[in-house]
């Protein structure tokens, strides 16, 4: 639970987010804000912004009731955030300093700037591609598996 916290703080989510969805992705059960609380140590005013927080981002879902509780559980697993993560990366951060480097070039008069500005944008342009290229394999992921490709393999060599 403290790895996931702090891996969900390093992607801007803060820690005690990261480490409230981290509780309910490892119990894989309903809990309600007061067993959240007992079970992270944190106070009720830190986990029920936090929990508004995770919900916002579709992290956490309320799936009932326990008598006039909320029961909390994750809604997406750990590698589809990180996927969800890695597409506002590219869209809100990535994309945005490509465009605004390039747009900025023309403006740049000396000369050891300009060659700054295209190593920069070339080195972002390369990120991007790798990002690219990384989606497409977590996104493969869902149709690919260990045991289709030894069936294939197998059905290849027999």
């Amino acid at each position: 639970m403290n790895r996931i916290s702090r891996i969900c703080k390093q992607w801007g989510f803060g820690e005690p987010a990261g480490r409230i969805w981290g509780l309910l992705l490892l119990k894989n059960k309903p809990l309600t804000q007061k067993e959240i609380v007992e079970k992270s140590g944190y106070s009720l005013s830190l986990v029920s912004p936090n929990l508004n927080i995770l919900e916002r981002l579709g992290m956490v879902s309320i799936v009932g009731k326990q008598g006039k509780r909320r029961l909390y559980l994750s809604s997406t697993s750990f590698i589809e955030t990180f996927e969800r993560t890695l597409k506002d990366l590219m869209e809100k951060e990535v994309k945005p300093l490509i465009n605004l480097l390039s747009s900025s070039m023309a403006e740049v008069k000396d000369k050891k700037i300009k060659k700054r500005f295209n190593t920069l944008i070339n080195e972002y342009k390369e990120t991007n591609k790798f990002l690219n290229i990384f989606l497409r394999l977590l996104s493969a992921r869902k149709t690919f598996s260990v045991a289709k490709l030894k069936e294939y393999l197998a059905q290849k060599l027999a």
